[in-house]
């Protein structure tokens, strides 16, 4: 595929309406869009699954970012059905939506339904040799790859990834991601039991997300979860989620198997 210049994802402030029924300010934050917006669909289509637990990365995500995305040139890795593209589109950013092998025809399609699709370039990217010029994108985003990169132990997998992640940011950019946690040995069991990755996927440690993202300015991460992951449909997770609302304040971070994060490049 030919390589995007980085001339073809530049362009100013961009202000536009959705079929959620609102017109986007150009200065509007993660957590206003999902106040203002349709959130219970807007939710669902930017997460997939277990969408109340992965959901809570907006705040934390939120809370990182230090202005206003419209004009900002955002890359999704990952990006599967490209719930993220979508999330940074809607707040007015140039979203480049990409994943390995070419980005599936439903994510293209979901874009055009929230009319964001001309703000999204979509890109076969293999995430440890991202074909872009260094520092180019103030936003990085995913959800859920660092497991599957890093199969059967590859950590160094993982680490050329987040080396390409730091190269192809701007100074001062962020990498914004929600990732798979080992979790108690519950969770393990379950994976191991009733996921069919389960035993091949690298599910990481917060101390371990720590040190490979230690090449970044500024690291901050939290966890979340602890019974919802065992829900076989999206009813029994929603309920197990609020159980969780009144569990996971009392367990530690490291027993939790979702991770927050946010990595911002040094300037």
């Amino acid at each position: 595929m030919k390589p995007l210049r980085a001339s073809d994802i530049s362009g100013g402030t961009k202000t536009f309406a959705a079929n959620s029924g609102f017109l986007l300010e150009s200065s509007a934050t993660i957590m206003e869009l999902c106040k203002f917006s349709d959130s219970t669909q807007l939710l669902d289509d930017v997460f997939g699954w277990d969408v109340k637990s992965w959901s809570r990365a907006l705040p934390f995500w939120s809370k990182h970012l230090t202005q206003g995305l419209s004009g900002k040139k955002v890359l999704e890795l990952g990006s599967n059905l490209g719930g993220l593209s979508l999330l940074f589109a809607k707040l007015g950013a140039n979203v480049v939506c990409s994943d390995i092998g070419g980005v599936h025809e439903s994510a293209i399609k979901l874009h055009e339904s929230y009319c964001v699709d001309q703000l999204v370039t979509y890109r076969d990217i293999d995430a440890k040799a991202i074909e872009f010029p260094s520092e180019l994108f103030d936003v990085i985003a995913f959800k859920s790859i660092l497991g599957g990169i890093g199969r059967n132990d590859d950590l160094s997998s993982i680490k050329d990834v987040i080396c390409e992640m730091h190269r192809v940011l701007k100074p001062n950019g962020i990498v914004l991601f929600a990732e798979n946690l080992e979790g108690n040995r519950f969770h393990q069991f379950f994976r191991r039991r009733f996921v069919k990755w389960g035993r091949e996927w690298r599910y990481l440690t917060l101390e371990e997300l720590s040190r490979l993202f230690s090449e970044f300015d500024q690291y901050h991460a939290t966890s979340w979860g602890q019974l919802a992951a065992l829900g076989r449909s999206n009813t029994q997770r929603d309920l197990l989620y609020f159980a969780d609302r009144l569990i996971v304040p009392l367990t530690t971070s490291g027993s939790r198997y979702i991770a927050f994060g946010a990595a911002r490049k040094g300037t």
